[in-house]
């Protein structure tokens, strides 16, 4: 079951992005490790077949996971997006501080201009 974990959760963006970051450096380096150990074991005379078929199908799951998630990271990394995240967490924090609470229904603008960003709060 996905749930979202309250600390991690209150990491800010830039924060969580670092971590990704972090987290998926260390996955590649695993994945890699893992990869040749297989290539090790397919090359050992005698290896169990079944052995080598499990690993295999391992192997395949956690690159194909490991692709995505890349994927989704070079994705966020996008100058506008994070501009954008950023932005959008100070709001929510002023607002917070301002009204003692979160706004139930608002609407949040985000407009660049050339190469500077502002993102605006209104709530409804």
């Amino acid at each position: 079951m996905i749930t979202s974990n309250p600390d991690i959760a209150a990491l800010p963006w830039q924060v969580l992005s670092d971590e990704i970051a972090r987290i998926l450096s260390k996955d590649a380096d695993t994945l890699e490790n893992n990869i040749n150990y297989y290539q090790k074991l397919r090359k050992t005379p005698g290896t169990d077949p079944q052995k080598l078929h499990n690993i295999y199908n391992k192997l395949i799951r956690e690159q194909t996971r490991f692709f995505y998630f890349s994927e989704i990271y070079f994705r966020l990394q996008n100058p506008n997006l994070v501009n954008m995240m950023n932005g959008i967490e100070q709001v929510f924090s002023k607002q917070k501080e301002i009204n003692g609470k979160e706004d139930d229904d608002f609407v949040i603008y985000f407009r660049k201009c050339q190469e500077s960003s502002q993102v605006y709060y209104m709530p409804l």
